[in-house]
């Protein structure tokens, strides 16, 4: 793994690791929402933001 990371430079290149930010601020606005207007948060809410903002599941290695 060590001599990968040495010959590609990173693990991740820039975009994923943007990418990946900005799903997770958009996950956490949209929970934001439902809190601001006192609605309950669910683990199911939770996981459908998730698999929204991820474009899949997590068992589809999509997080």
């Amino acid at each position: 793994m060590v001599s990968l990371i040495a010959t590609q430079g990173s693990l991740f290149d820039l975009q994923t690791v943007l990418d990946y930010g900005q799903s997770i601020i958009n996950v956490a606005q949209e929970l934001a929402k439902s809190l601001m207007e006192q609605r309950a948060i669910s683990t199911k809410t939770i996981q459908s933001q998730m698999n929204r903002q991820f474009h899949g599941t997590a068992v589809e290695g999509r997080l």
